[in-house]
């Protein structure tokens, strides 16, 4: 009769459920000892903001939908707190304006900031209502928006 030790292999589980394993050992006189072992798969908690923190979803958008709330807006992958942006940018308070965070607040300004996007209510000096700014600012890589960050954004976290 052949001997054998060591670890019992189940394999990679990679579904999420309950399975019971039984072992069953035999000894060379026949006598014979079960046991039964159940594991437990649990499904990977979901990852948001490829792990950045603070991260921020659809909901905690909503919530600072609001001028003074704080208003918050969205640019890629940061959330920009408009409020405090309004009121050092130097397009923030133009004369005439009807708004220029209300309109804003719980948006993606992308868009606004490439100037493919005017301001809802927005009524500048000059009567263009949009301004490219540099790719830094639109692509999150210059420090221009930096300040006004309040945390990272991602539109599947609820």
């Amino acid at each position: 009769m052949a001997t054998s030790g060591g670890p019992i292999t189940t394999g990679a589980k990679g579904t999420a459920g309950t399975y019971g394993y039984t072992v069953t050992c035999v000894n060379s006189i026949g006598g014979s000892a079960s046991n039964t072992a159940t594991l437990t798969v649990s499904n990977a908690a979901q990852v948001y903001c490829s792990g950045k923190t603070p991260c921020y979803g659809v909901s905690d958008l909503a919530a600072h939908a609001n001028p003074g709330s704080p208003c918050w807006g969205w640019n890629l992958d940061w959330v920009i707190n408009i409020d405090t942006f309004r009121n050092t940018h130097p397009g923030g308070t133009a004369s005439g304006s009807l708004s220029t965070a209300g309109s804003t607040c719980n948006r993606d300004i992308n868009a606004i900031l490439a100037g493919t996007q005017s301001i809802p209510g927005y009524k500048p000096g000059n009567g263009v209502p949009t301004h490219a700014h540099n790719s830094g600012t639109t692509n999150n890589t210059g420090n221009a928006m930096t300040a006004y960050r309040v945390g990272y954004y991602d539109a599947t976290k609820p």
